[in-house]
């Protein structure tokens, strides 16, 4: 009886270590994702004051802009999909003093070339075209300042209210920055880091989702953000404002989630993401089945061996 219990015992010491070692292993494969965060959440220090809203109530004459009145879009050429044109016309019409700039791969390449031609080399060797997408709304934002809208967002507001602000970015989920919506002063401190750190940030990560998103794309803006020294020059377009991740009665946007990139990868680890009970219950069931296994291989009697068996292996050996 005895036995067995110290068996037990030396099971259970196994199945915590497991467990343990289990935890830490999705710790470091998750760190990439919350560390930022966490470290941005002691130090962020603004968000866009819900004090402007309604949005059209701002005095356009007696606010200091640091934004000029530019709408930058992208696209591969200048013919947008049918599905994304009204999207595009809404932010046009509500803006109609705005100088509207969409950037083809042409004209963003030919951007690039000229004005930044110490990133050409990174930007051409991207093995994916929305990392160019990203890198160019960051340089057309630092070089002509603005405001730079994805073509699946649909405007609701016009948005002359954030043009007081040096630099804006929205709030996204699980956690971090989006870069489907940035507004910009020109030169702003912010984004020449952005538009400086491209070239080191050029990583592959073994998947399509994971390279784009901490090499251009939201991660990439969010670890810039979290070791930015200025976090007062930053300021953070709250859920209600953005309106993609949670119900509000009165949004900037409405977003249609284009997300033409993600790939099979980036839909997985959503999906894990939503349903993290699935993921814990898999979990769960496989410590389960791994302990039932481990006590049931200790409690097993041990096997003996008759005198003439011993004989006869060691014969073998020999």
């Amino acid at each position: 009886m005895m036995a067995k219990l110290k068996a037990v015992g030396r099971t259970n010491k196994l199945l915590l270590g497991l467990v343990a070692v289990t935890l830490f292993i999705a710790l470091i494969l998750t760190s990439p994702w919350y560390i930022p965060w966490l470290v941005w959440t002691h130090g962020r220090t603004n968000y866009v004051s819900s004090s402007l809203t309604p949005y059209y109530a701002v005095d356009k004459f007696e606010t200091n802009y640091t934004v000029p009145k530019i709408i930058h879009q992208t696209w591969k050429d200048s013919n947008i999909p049918q599905k994304w044109q009204a999207a595009r016309q809404s932010c046009i019409d509500l803006h109609p003093d705005y100088e509207y700039k969409l950037w083809t791969d042409a004209s963003a390449d030919a951007f690039v070339q000229h004005h930044y031609p110490g990133l050409t080399h990174t930007y051409t060797k991207y093995p994916y075209v929305i990392q160019r997408a990203d890198a160019i709304r960051y340089a057309l934002l630092d070089h002509y300042g603005g405001i730079y809208i994805d073509l699946d967002i649909v405007c609701l507001h016009p948005l002359d209210f954030l043009r007081t602000y040096g630099f804006v970015m929205p709030k996204t989920w699980p956690v971090g920055f989006s870069n489907d919506f940035l507004v910009g002063a020109p030169g702003h401190p912010f984004l020449k880091k952005m538009v400086s750190s491209l070239p080191s940030h050029n990583w592959w990560l073994f998947s399509k989702y994971a390279t784009v998103m901490f090499s251009t794309g939201p991660m990439f803006v969010t670890a810039l953000a979290t070791s930015f020294n200025n976090k007062n020059t930053l300021a953070v377009l709250p859920d209600d404002m953005y309106g993609k991740y949670v119900a509000s009665p009165d949004p900037l946007f409405l977003h249609l989630h284009g997300s033409s990139w993600h790939g099979e990868d980036a839909k997985s680890v959503l999906w894990f993401l939503r349903h993290p009970v699935v993921i814990a219950s898999v979990v769960l069931g496989l410590l389960a089945a791994l302990s039932t296994y481990l006590i049931i291989l200790r409690l097993r009697p041990p096997q003996r061996y008759s005198v003439l068996e011993a004989e006869n292996s060691l014969n073998k050996m020999c």
